[in-house]
Order: structure tokens, then sequence, then C-alpha cells
């Protein structure tokens, strides 16, 4: 990947456990295969499959296997494009499931992946085309009705079905697991890299297939200089991006669910909300506990449960017609982090100004201004403060990062803390974070974190953001309004909220330059969602 700068060294060896767990998540399919076969099993899973190989354009073939229902007549189709370096095996469970239902299944490794041929163009529009080139294999060669076509497609095969359905109205319904639907937010939220996702990236498409020149050129700024790619990723997402997209999905009425991870890390949740608003047909949008793909785990290893669970109820029923009640269940759902509840709403709870927590005069390092303060931190201090030490984990239950907020340095963070709350109280929704930002440079990358602090002082990370401002004034304040991840989460009575902001994660990028002092100024204040 070249020669990088030893900050980025550094940052390289945090992140090596990280980009290694990530990866097997990104190539789970393959994994799960390994895990879970025996004999048996797979005679089982094998009823009514074939393999072959569908011709797409270039001169391209990819690698599938067709899953055919046992019944007689014409079927719904859906097909199902691979995860990121997966192959089309990655779905032998979660078809065998749909092809029981009732469902005709094509599962196909994505071109440039490992038996299919090809570059990879990371949903370029090429890879867009052939999800339409293999719907039309599959009603050529197999008893697919033509009018009842969905797609389901988990982390990369998500995204890739939400594009392939913008462009082709054939499309009804899609199920989008740990999906993207903004390409720029999801590498560079806020202007800021995501380290972690790029070299996750990188290294998985390096390892398990050929990158096409787009992300060629992109490890090569990257491996330079990861904030220099922010330019380049903002070029490469007008082509990817879902959300760009989704008139076409409102005119078709596509059917379209979302469910992510509330962790996720590598494609941050707060751009689905903002997809999900625009949708103006079908639409459901879930959030569960656990990083990237974790959700969707015992799905794939064959279990009717959760995510995978849910596909095949709204694919039944926008496809099959199947009267289900998912359609008029409440759209959204959001899994509890401490309770493991599910809250259920009909529409996105806001912020809400009469929540908010007003970030008061006296914070930690204020320099007193009458009317007004201002607090100094030093940058490129790492504090206690940061995202979770691990990312995905394919054997054990997400891993909140945590911290003793009261230990965290006055020189190099800022802390606030509200009152403790004397009953259970829910956040559920989107907290976003007002403030203005000045620096004695031209650039400022800063993290925002909320936690939950319990009675011996223990905060648990509920909730981050990453933020970057250029061309900076030296020492003039630009104010900012940041939403923060999505979060369901119960504070226990007797616990209380902190927010903290330093300047060092080992997730993301730094515009910061050495030595340079960051000034947080009122008014702000945290807004927190209001349940609906």
């Amino acid at each position: 990947m070249g020669t990088a700068p030893c900050g980025i060294i550094e940052q390289m060896r945090r992140l090596k456990l990280w980009a290694i767990i990530a990866a097997a998540a990104l190539v789970a399919g393959s994994l799960f295969i390994a895990l879970a076969h025996h004999a048996a099993k797979r005679r089982e899973l094998m009823r009514g499959v074939t393999t072959t190989s569908i011709p797409v354009s270039g001169g391209v073939h990819l690698a599938a296997e067709v899953v055919t229902p046992q019944t007689s007549g014409r079927h719904p189709l859906v097909v199902m494009p691979t995860s990121w370096g997966a192959e089309e095996t990655q779905y032998e469970y979660v078809a065998r499931l749909f092809a029981d239902a009732g469902f005709q299944v094509v599962a196909y490794t994505q071109r440039g992946f490992t038996n299919s041929g090809g570059v990879i163009d990371f949903a370029g529009p090429v890879t867009v085309a052939d999800a339409s080139t293999v719907i039309d294999w599959a009603l050529k060669h197999t008893d697919a009705d033509p009018d009842e076509i969905g797609m389901l497609g988990d982390s990369y095969g998500a995204g890739v079905s939400l594009l392939a359905a913008e462009r082709d109205p054939r499309i009804k319904a899609v199920t989008a697991l740990s999906t993207w639907t903004d390409w720029g937010y999801s590498f560079a939220p806020n202007d800021t890299v995501s380290v972690q996702a790029l070299h996750v990236l990188m290294t998985v498409g390096a390892s398990k297939g050929r990158l096409g020149p787009d992300l060629t050129r992109l490890n090569a700024v990257y491996a330079t200089d990861p904030s220099a790619a922010v330019t380049l990723i903002d070029q490469l997402a007008a082509t990817r991006s879902p959300i760009d997209g989704v008139a076409a999905l409102n005119k078709n009425k596509t059917a379209v669910l979302l469910a992510n991870g509330e962790q996720d890390s590598i494609f941050a949740p707060q751009q689905l909300v903002t997809f999900y608003d625009k949708l103006t047909g079908p639409r459901r949008l879930q959030l569960a506990v656990g990083d990237h793909t974790q959700a969707e785990l015992q799905g794939f290893l064959g279990k009717k449960v959760g995510p995978v669970a849910d596909a095949l109820e709204w694919m039944s029923h926008y496809l099959l017609g199947t009267a289900n009640g998912i359609d008029t269940a409440a759209p959204i759902q959001l899994e509890d982090a401490a309770t493991l509840t599910t809250h259920s709403y009909q529409s996105w709870p806001a912020a809400d100004s009469t929540r908010d927590l007003p970030l008061p005069d006296g914070a930690v390092n204020a320099g007193h201004v009458p009317g007004r303060w201002t607090s100094l931190i030093a940058t490129g201090i790492d504090t206690q403060a940061h995202t979770a030490p691990e990312t995905v984990n394919l054997t054990a239950p997400y891993r909140f990062a945590t911290a003793n907020v009261a230990g965290i340095p006055t020189t190099s963070g800022l802390r606030w803390s509200s009152p403790e709350v004397t009953a259970p109280q829910t956040i559920s929704g989107t907290p976003k974070l007002t403030m203005s930002v000045a620096s004695t440079g031209a650039s400022a990358t800063f993290f925002a974190y909320l936690y939950d602090v319990s009675g011996t002082g223990l905060g648990t990370l509920m909730s981050t953001t990453p933020e970057t401002i250029t061309g900076l004034a030296s020492g003039t304040p630009r104010s900012v309004s940041l939403d923060l991840t999505p979060v369901a989460w119960t504070l226990a009575a007797g616990h209380h909220l902190a927010l903290v902001v330093d300047t060092v994660d080992a997730r993301w990028s730094t515009r910061n330059a050495a030595g340079t002092t960051l000034a947080f100024s009122s008014p702000a204040a945290l807004s927190l969602p209001e349940p609906s």
C-alpha cells in the first residue's frame, strides 16, 4: 500500500486487529459455511441448487448459485449479490429459507472477486448493471416471475441492491442489510476519513480480488495521506450513493427494508436515517445492537431470526402477497442497547430543543467571558475517550467502549455531565451537538462522545461522531451542528449522561496540525431526541 507517514503507521498498528476482525465480517459468508457445514446439512442445503456462470458485460462471467423451489410454476425472483470479498455460497442458508418459502433465488459473486471475472469498482455503473443482467438471465433460464422481482444483499451487496433498484424498475422490493446509502459519508463522514473502513476495504479487496482503476487510485492517495483522500472520495461517491437516486425508488414505489447495526463502524447509521426520511414508498428502518453484519449473523447460519426473518416477511408480503402484517407494523424499529427491548415508532424521533442539555459556563478548563465561555484544548493527545477497541466479533456480543470520564485530562479533552436521573430515561433517535469552534491552525478535527455513566463513574459509549472543519481563519470561531450516531438507550436510575470532546481517535484521520489548540465556545447545547 505504499509508504505511509509515521503517524499513519501508528494508526495502522492500532487498527491491525480491528481490520482482521472486520474483514472476517465482510467475508462472513465463507466463514459461516466453513463453520456450519457437515454432510447431512450440506445435502439438505443443496436441494434444488445448481451452480452456473452468468455472462455479463465486457466478456466477464459471474459465478452463481441458483436455488429453485420444489414446487412447480412461476416463482417470485430474489437476486442476491455478495458482500465485499465473499463468494456466492455466502447466501446458501438464506437462499434455502427463501426457496422453501416459494422464491426462485439467484446468488452471485460480484465482479472482480475470487471466482468471478473482471475488476472491482465498488458499485460503479458496470457492477450495478450486472444485477439487471443477472435478472435477465434468471428470467430466461428459470421459472422466475417477471412481475415479481426483488433483491437482497448484505453489506456491499446491500448497497448494490439499492443502486440496482434505482436503475431497474422491474425490482419491486429490496432488503438491504448492513448497507450504505451515502458512499462519501461512509468513508469520510463530516470530511473526516474513516481510516479503519478504508483499510478494510483495500486489504480485503486486494486479497480477495482485483482492484479496478478507481480503487487503485484511492488506495495510492489514502496510503500516502488519508486526509487527502476526502476529495477523491467525494468524486467517487457521485455515482455510488443510493441517496442521490432516491427519487427513482419513490417513482417506482419500491418497497425498501433497511437493517443495520446501531454501532456499525463501517457504514455509520446516520446516513440511513437521512435516506429513510426521503423515501415515500413502502419503507422500514430497523437498527439493532451491534457492529457491521452482527445483527444478521444468526440468520446467515440458517435461523429464521433477526433481520433475515424480517427480510423473508418483507419479500413475502411485497412479492408473494402474503398478509403477514409487516406493512402495517410501525416502520421504525430500534433495539435498546441497555435493555435489549425494541422501541417502535411511526416516524424518526427528532432532537427536541425542550430536552436540550446546555453545556454551561464553568465547563472544565473554561475561560470566563461575560455572558459566554470558551474552553481550550491541545490537539494530538489521546484521551480515554475512544470508539470500540474491537469492531466485529462473530463469536461474541458487541463490546462497548468504556472510559473513566472523570479521569479525562482537562488539557486535551472537554467533558460535561448532566444530573443523575432518578428514574429510567429512554433516549431514542439522533442526539445533536451545537457549539462554536476555533483553531490556531487552518483546520480543526475533533470527536464527540456521549456516555452513559454509572454510579461508579464508568462511562459506556452510547453515541459518537467525528468532525473536520477546513478553511478556518486563525482564532476565528465557526458555528457547527453535528448529528451523533443514532441511539436507543435507557439510562438506569442513578446514571447520568456525559459529553466528551477530544482530538484523537484511531478510527478516523485528523487534520489538526502539530501543536495547534482548539477553542470551543458557547452558546452550546446537546439536544436529545424525544421518543414519539
